[in-house]
């Protein structure tokens, strides 16, 4: 797993307080935007991780949503691992928090 965390504040870092100075203020940026923002962020960071890690000759998998859901699940229930196997993601609903 890739850790992340995002590059710049709410605020919008030290450029972003400066431009704000001397610009009034366009809005706010939407959700989705910033969740793309830091997607992309987070897959750069990834393939620079795979990258090095591949010169070592350590081979790399960017794990789906079911294969990620397995592995943590297995990691935190390391007793029933063996018998339980987690399937039908597309029906699971995720809350916003």
């Amino acid at each position: 797993m890739v850790p992340f965390a995002p590059s710049e504040t709410e605020s919008g870092g030290l450029l972003g307080k400066l431009s704000g100075i001397f610009q009034p203020s366009s809005g706010s940026v939407s959700h989705s935007e910033t969740f793309e923002t830091y997607r992309n962020q987070l897959l750069q960071r990834a393939d620079q991780v795979a990258s090095a890690l591949s010169g070592t000759g350590v081979l790399t998998k960017m794990l789906g949503t079911e294969e990620t859901i397995e592995l943590l699940y297995n990691t935190y229930n390391p007793s029933v691992f063996a018998t339980t196997i987690i399937k039908n993601v597309d029906q699971l609903e995720l809350s916003k928090r």
